[in-house]
Protein backbone atom coordinates (compact mmCIF):
# COMPACT_ATOMS: atom_id res chain seq x y z
CA UNK A 1 0.00 0.00 0.00
CA UNK A 2 1.63 3.39 -0.69
CA UNK A 3 2.50 5.55 1.99
CA UNK A 4 0.54 8.90 0.88
CA UNK A 5 2.35 10.89 3.18
CA UNK A 6 5.72 9.94 2.05
CA UNK A 7 4.55 10.14 -1.49
CA UNK A 8 3.73 13.63 -1.31
CA UNK A 9 6.85 14.47 0.58
CA UNK A 10 8.61 13.15 -2.62
CA UNK A 11 7.13 14.41 -5.37
CA UNK A 12 6.64 17.83 -3.69
CA UNK A 13 10.93 18.13 -3.11
CA UNK A 14 10.41 17.18 -6.90
CA UNK A 15 8.38 19.81 -7.36
CA UNK A 16 10.44 22.19 -6.00
CA UNK A 17 13.26 21.80 -7.77
CA UNK A 18 11.14 21.89 -10.87
CA UNK A 19 10.12 25.17 -9.72
CA UNK A 20 13.33 26.14 -10.12
CA UNK A 21 13.60 25.92 -13.64
CA UNK A 22 15.13 29.63 -14.90
CA UNK A 23 13.56 28.46 -18.43
CA UNK A 24 9.30 29.62 -18.92
CA UNK A 25 6.74 28.58 -20.69
CA UNK A 26 3.23 30.36 -21.08
CA UNK A 27 0.25 27.42 -20.50
CA UNK A 28 -3.64 29.28 -20.80
CA UNK A 29 -2.92 31.03 -17.08
CA UNK A 30 0.27 32.21 -17.45
CA UNK A 31 3.89 31.68 -17.50
CA UNK A 32 5.50 28.64 -15.50
CA UNK A 33 8.90 26.64 -14.97
CA UNK A 34 9.39 24.72 -18.40
CA UNK A 35 10.29 21.43 -16.24
CA UNK A 36 7.44 21.89 -13.78
CA UNK A 37 5.08 22.23 -16.84
CA UNK A 38 6.74 19.40 -18.01
CA UNK A 39 6.04 17.46 -15.22
CA UNK A 40 2.52 17.74 -14.71
CA UNK A 41 1.62 17.13 -18.68
CA UNK A 42 3.59 13.82 -18.27
CA UNK A 43 2.22 12.38 -15.04
CA UNK A 44 -1.56 13.66 -16.52
CA UNK A 45 -0.50 10.89 -19.97
CA UNK A 46 0.79 8.24 -17.75
CA UNK A 47 -2.61 8.47 -15.59
CA UNK A 48 -3.98 8.40 -19.18
CA UNK A 49 -2.48 5.40 -20.34
CA UNK A 50 -2.60 3.69 -17.02
CA UNK A 51 -5.70 3.65 -14.38
CA UNK A 52 -3.89 2.47 -11.48
CA UNK A 53 -0.28 3.52 -12.34
CA UNK A 54 2.51 2.02 -9.32
CA UNK A 55 3.85 4.69 -7.11
CA UNK A 56 7.20 3.59 -8.63
CA UNK A 57 5.92 4.56 -12.01
CA UNK A 58 4.83 8.03 -10.35
CA UNK A 59 8.32 8.26 -8.50
CA UNK A 60 9.88 7.95 -12.24
CA UNK A 61 7.61 10.64 -13.63
CA UNK A 62 8.40 13.34 -11.45
CA UNK A 63 12.38 12.77 -11.68
CA UNK A 64 12.22 12.37 -15.46
CA UNK A 65 13.62 15.56 -15.96
CA UNK A 66 14.79 16.53 -12.84
CA UNK A 67 17.26 19.46 -13.15
CA UNK A 68 17.78 18.94 -16.59
CA UNK A 69 18.04 22.64 -17.02
CA UNK A 70 21.18 22.55 -15.34
CA UNK A 71 22.97 20.72 -18.65
CA UNK A 72 21.59 22.86 -21.58
CA UNK A 73 21.69 21.34 -24.92
CA UNK A 74 24.42 24.00 -25.82
CA UNK A 75 27.30 23.22 -23.29
CA UNK A 76 27.38 20.05 -26.10
CA UNK A 77 28.72 20.20 -29.74
CA UNK A 78 25.96 20.16 -32.11
CA UNK A 79 26.53 16.56 -33.40
CA UNK A 80 24.48 13.72 -33.01
CA UNK A 81 27.38 11.92 -31.02
CA UNK A 82 27.40 15.03 -28.53
CA UNK A 83 23.25 14.55 -28.50
CA UNK A 84 23.63 11.18 -27.45
CA UNK A 85 26.39 12.08 -24.75
CA UNK A 86 24.48 14.54 -23.69
CA UNK A 87 21.39 12.88 -23.47
CA UNK A 88 23.22 9.89 -21.23
CA UNK A 89 24.33 13.05 -19.22
CA UNK A 90 20.84 13.81 -18.46
CA UNK A 91 19.79 10.72 -17.86
CA UNK A 92 22.19 10.06 -15.55
CA UNK A 93 21.59 13.35 -13.45
CA UNK A 94 17.82 12.96 -12.87
CA UNK A 95 18.49 9.33 -11.79
CA UNK A 96 20.98 10.63 -9.03
CA UNK A 97 18.61 13.56 -8.25
CA UNK A 98 15.53 11.05 -8.17
CA UNK A 99 17.65 9.05 -5.91
CA UNK A 100 18.44 11.72 -3.47
CA UNK A 101 15.32 12.56 -2.76
CA UNK A 102 13.91 9.23 -2.49
CA UNK A 103 16.48 8.18 0.26
CA UNK A 104 16.13 11.49 1.54
CA UNK A 105 12.15 10.24 1.94
CA UNK A 106 13.34 6.95 3.30
CA UNK A 107 12.28 4.91 0.20
CA UNK A 108 14.19 1.52 0.44
CA UNK A 109 16.23 -0.10 -1.51
CA UNK A 110 14.22 -2.16 -3.71
CA UNK A 111 11.94 1.26 -4.38
CA UNK A 112 14.81 3.03 -5.92
CA UNK A 113 16.54 0.72 -7.55
CA UNK A 114 13.34 0.33 -9.60
CA UNK A 115 12.64 4.32 -9.83
CA UNK A 116 16.11 4.37 -11.17
CA UNK A 117 15.63 1.89 -13.93
CA UNK A 118 12.95 3.28 -15.02
CA UNK A 119 14.59 7.01 -15.10
CA UNK A 120 17.33 5.79 -16.88
CA UNK A 121 15.15 3.57 -19.34
CA UNK A 122 17.72 0.38 -18.60
CA UNK A 123 14.60 -1.98 -18.99
CA UNK A 124 12.84 -0.36 -21.94
CA UNK A 125 11.40 -2.05 -24.47
CA UNK A 126 10.23 -5.22 -22.14
CA UNK A 127 9.33 -3.38 -18.96
CA UNK A 128 5.82 -2.46 -19.56
CA UNK A 129 5.89 0.36 -17.24
CA UNK A 130 8.99 1.62 -19.02
CA UNK A 131 7.13 1.62 -22.31
CA UNK A 132 4.41 3.41 -20.45
CA UNK A 133 7.01 6.05 -19.67
CA UNK A 134 8.05 6.19 -23.39
CA UNK A 135 4.45 6.51 -24.27
CA UNK A 136 3.95 9.05 -22.27
CA UNK A 137 7.01 10.87 -23.64
CA UNK A 138 5.88 10.22 -27.09
CA UNK A 139 2.82 11.53 -26.77
CA UNK A 140 3.54 14.68 -24.78
CA UNK A 141 6.08 15.20 -27.68
CA UNK A 142 3.62 15.12 -30.36
CA UNK A 143 0.86 16.86 -28.12
CA UNK A 144 2.64 19.86 -26.76
CA UNK A 145 6.54 20.19 -28.65
CA UNK A 146 5.79 19.29 -32.32
CA UNK A 147 4.75 22.18 -34.26
CA UNK A 148 7.26 24.35 -32.39
CA UNK A 149 10.47 21.34 -33.56
CA UNK A 150 9.16 20.87 -36.72
CA UNK A 151 9.04 24.85 -37.77
CA UNK A 152 13.06 25.03 -36.73
CA UNK A 153 13.89 21.87 -38.15
CA UNK A 154 14.14 20.41 -41.82
CA UNK A 155 11.78 18.56 -42.91
CA UNK A 156 13.35 15.30 -43.65
CA UNK A 157 14.79 15.45 -40.22
CA UNK A 158 11.35 16.05 -38.42
CA UNK A 159 9.99 13.01 -41.11
CA UNK A 160 12.83 10.46 -39.15
CA UNK A 161 12.10 11.98 -35.91
CA UNK A 162 8.43 11.35 -36.13
CA UNK A 163 9.05 7.68 -37.78
CA UNK A 164 11.91 6.88 -34.90
CA UNK A 165 8.80 8.13 -32.32
CA UNK A 166 6.40 6.10 -34.14
CA UNK A 167 8.46 2.80 -33.34
CA UNK A 168 8.77 3.10 -29.88
CA UNK A 169 5.08 3.52 -29.34
CA UNK A 170 2.80 0.79 -28.60
CA UNK A 171 -0.33 0.49 -30.49
CA UNK A 172 -2.56 1.94 -27.85
CA UNK A 173 -0.59 5.13 -27.85
CA UNK A 174 -0.16 5.22 -31.96
CA UNK A 175 -3.95 5.29 -32.01
CA UNK A 176 -4.07 8.41 -29.37
CA UNK A 177 -1.70 10.11 -31.51
CA UNK A 178 -3.81 9.97 -34.74
CA UNK A 179 -6.29 12.31 -32.39
CA UNK A 180 -4.23 14.50 -31.48
CA UNK A 181 -5.33 18.37 -32.36
CA UNK A 182 -2.28 18.99 -34.47
CA UNK A 183 -2.17 22.22 -36.78
CA UNK A 184 -2.88 21.56 -40.46
CA UNK A 185 0.95 21.51 -41.15
CA UNK A 186 2.07 19.20 -37.97
CA UNK A 187 -0.72 16.63 -39.13
CA UNK A 188 0.76 16.62 -42.62
CA UNK A 189 3.94 15.72 -41.93
CA UNK A 190 2.35 12.66 -39.43
CA UNK A 191 0.77 11.38 -42.64
CA UNK A 192 3.59 11.67 -44.95
CA UNK A 193 6.23 10.19 -42.09
CA UNK A 194 3.64 7.39 -41.80
CA UNK A 195 2.98 6.83 -45.64
CA UNK A 196 5.04 3.85 -46.76
CA UNK A 197 7.35 4.05 -49.24
CA UNK A 198 5.66 3.42 -53.25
Amino acid sequence: MRDIKRYRAATDAMIRVHAQDPRRETDVDGEHPVELLYTQRLVAWIERLEAEPSEELLLAAHGLHLSRWTIPRDSYPMTRKAYHDWRDRLRALHADETEAVLRECLYDDATVDRVRALVLRTTYPDDPESRIIEDAVSLLLLDRQFVAFAAKTERAKTLRVVRRVWARMTPQAQEIALTLPLDEDGAELVREALTPPE
